[in-house]
């Protein structure tokens, strides 16, 4: 049990719904299978933002987040091998908590950051503009970014 999430971390599971437990699969985008681009652009798109597919080229979009200024909404990027690069991307839920699809995790889920791997990989984080659904949703201000 990861304990309870803030009002906007609840807000984003709830739109996450539908994808929750679902297989990862590269490339995927539905919840027969999904990857953690594909899951971040489908939450995303729920709220009218429009992200690109991949999560290498979703790490150029909005503005910059430290570690320790995260909100519930933003984007964060890991490099699970540091030759390659950015290769991962996950929705911070608050509470140290994200939503992702990982092949490690066997798919959509929600994982602890603090003492984990992930929190080793980590590399970024970024704060996307949020149409107004989303802002309303998570009671957040709103940022540059991209909007569809």
């Amino acid at each position: 049990d990861l304990g309870p999430l803030s009002e906007a971390g609840e807000r984003i599971m709830g739109v996450a719904q539908p994808y929750l437990g679902a297989p990862y699969r590269l490339g995927g985008d539905t919840a027969s299978g999904i990857d953690c681009s594909g899951l971040t652009k489908a939450v995303y798109a729920r709220f009218g933002c429009d992200l690109p597919r991949q999560s290498r080229l979703q790490a150029g979009l909005g503005t910059p987040v430290a570690a320790t200024e995260l909100a519930p909404g933003d984007l964060l990027f890991f490099a699970t091998n540091r030759d390659v690069g950015i290769s991962h991307v996950g929705i911070y839920l608050g509470s140290g908590r994200m939503l992702h699809s990982s092949p490690r995790r066997g798919g959509v889920g929600v994982d602890r950051l603090p003492g984990t791997d992930y929190e080793r990989w980590f590399v970024a984080a970024r704060r996307l503009a949020r149409p107004g659904g989303f802002d309303a949703a998570l009671g957040t201000t709103e940022t540059p970014g991209r909007r569809k």
